[in-house]
């Protein structure tokens, strides 16, 4: 993927093969069972703050980016992924 044009500093966060269990499916008997899921997340966003100051708490939190996807995949579910 390549950065978005926006004219910051883009930051991205990759998170690969997060796993969470969650039922979604087209059918009704592949939502009634829970199965293991496997998510990609590429999250851009404008670094120009955290690139300035250096500081931890200017960036993103990739464990509750990662957190919040993983709850979506559990909490939800989807006929179509």
């Amino acid at each position: 993927m390549s950065a978005p044009a926006h004219g910051r500093a883009a930051g991205c966060i990759e998170v690969r093969d997060l796993r969470a269990v969650g039922c979604h499916g087209a059918s009704d008997e592949e939502r009634a069972h829970p199965q293991p899921f496997s998510c990609d997340l590429d999250a851009w966003f404008d670094a120009s703050a955290p690139a300035a100051s250096d500081a931890l708490e200017d960036t993103v939190d990739y464990g509750a980016l990662a957190v919040l996807a993983a709850g979506v995949v559990a909490g939800t579910s989807f006929a179509l992924l």
